[in-house]
């Protein structure tokens, strides 16, 4: 009789466990096709910034002001996630990334200093969105 007590026993813990790690390995498969798709749909190459920035660039003065720079953004989230931040969202993220990007400080982002960044640290504009907007709703 204790055979089949254990018999049972390690029947029903089959039981149990296997679903469970048959939804662990799926959520992380999951988990990780999405993350690989978010990355690939936000990543955008420096030859299409510098398109941008040159469409954007109507005087030919190979710089953007600070409004400037706040529709390119608006472009690359158009671009990479369909969709437009708000405003004030867009606003926040515009001045902090102008900041960084102004390294000469003379109130106008050049074509060079943009470059320089995105072949340095990339454009992800959808991502640092998403984030501060959930940080701005709480």
């Amino acid at each position: 009789m204790p055979e089949v007590k254990y018999a049972v026993f390690w029947a029903a813990l089959g039981f149990f466990c296997i679903p469970l790690v048959e939804q662990i390995l799926f959520m992380t498969s999951f988990s990780n096709d999405i993350l690989r798709e978010t990355l690939r749909s936000s990543r955008m190459a420096t030859e299409d910034v510098k398109k941008l920035f040159l469409q954007l660039d109507t005087d030919g003065s190979k710089s953007l002001a600070r409004t400037e720079i706040m529709d390119l953004l608006g472009l690359i989230e158009d671009m990479t996630t369909g969709e437009r931040s708000s405003e004030e969202v867009r606003k926040y993220i515009t001045d902090y990334l102008f900041n960084i990007l102004d390294s000469d400080k003379n109130g106008s982002v050049d074509l060079a200093e943009l470059e320089e960044y995105v072949s340095t640290y990339g454009l992800v504009a959808n991502l640092n969105v998403a984030q501060t907007s959930t940080l701005t709703q709480v």
